[in-house]
């Protein structure tokens, strides 16, 4: 009884031993698994912190654009502005060249009315006298 009770007390020992090398291997690789989690997290928490200053430059490009555009909007607005008022003015300018040339025209027309006037009462003076 007693050799079989040392049999078993060294398969209990062995079997206890074999567990608890388990145990520390289990351990070591839940340690090891919990260094990669917090050096993955690390990374994560960088990752993030890269986005969210991405996403802050993009919101300034982002305004930075539409205040941009707004500018190229109201110097395009100024432009046809200023394209119509030229226009305008050269129309003007048409109208009056075409109106002076008018005038030019009845100006020489009453010119020679007034001449051919001037000739008869000259002729109706010669004859007066």
């Amino acid at each position: 009884a007693a050799a079989e009770q040392a049999v078993g007390g060294a398969e209990t020992r062995r079997a206890l031993s074999e567990s608890q090398q388990r145990c520390s291997r289990a351990e070591a690789a839940a340690a090891a698994a919990y260094a990669q989690l917090s050096a993955t997290e690390a990374v994560a928490g960088g990752a993030r912190q890269e986005a969210d200053a991405l996403r802050a430059r993009l919101a300034v490009d982002a305004e930075a654009y539409h205040s941009l555009a707004e500018t190229e909007a109201g110097e395009r607005r100024a432009m046809q502005a200023a394209l119509f008022e030229m226009q305008q003015t050269l129309e003007a300018e048409a109208l009056l060249r075409s109106r002076a040339q008018e005038a030019a025209v009845a100006g020489r027309e009453r010119e020679r009315a007034l001449e051919a006037e001037l000739s008869r009462a000259q002729q109706e003076l010669r004859q007066c006298v």
